[in-house]
């Protein structure tokens, strides 16, 4: 039996495109540096976001999103599970078009959540009010 063709998505096929490609991530250590550096912080009830405009020269209105979970947070599994719900909100989200890199930071009482059945539906709360406020430019 051979594997069955997958269904074509994007663009050509008339459907949105919900994929996460490299033009939406940070991708260098340069980027993350820069948004730990200087940028404007919004902090939610389990997550944290540092966020700047995106460069002039960019010409680009695409959001770039970054994750940064560290061991602070929990095991590997724990913090694959949380990063993965940041990048599934994130790529089904309207926030993709707001011209700024986001660094998203889970924060570290949040490990232990992420196995309960009702994580996702809580993460995407405070990931909406996050970007939210990304969105609105709020800065302290």
């Amino acid at each position: 039996m051979g594997r069955r063709p997958r269904a074509a998505a994007g663009p050509a096929s008339g459907a949105p495109d919900r994929g996460f490609p490299k033009s939406s991530r940070l991708l260098s250590p340069s980027d993350f540096a820069r948004l730990r550096e200087r940028s404007a912080l919004v902090r939610g009830s389990l997550f944290l976001a540092r966020f700047r405009e995106r460069a002039p020269g960019g010409g680009s209105d695409e959001t770039r999103l970054g994750i940064a979970a560290s061991r602070k947070v929990g095991r590997a599994v724990a913090r694959n599970r949380i990063k993965r719900a940041v990048r599934e909100f994130f790529r089904t989200s309207p926030f993709r078009r707001l011209g700024k890199d986001v660094l998203v930071v889970p924060l570290r009482r949040l490990g232990p959540r992420s196995s309960r059945p009702e994580f996702s539906r809580e993460a995407s709360r405070d990931l909406r009010g996050v970007f939210e406020r990304v969105a609105a430019g709020d800065a302290p």
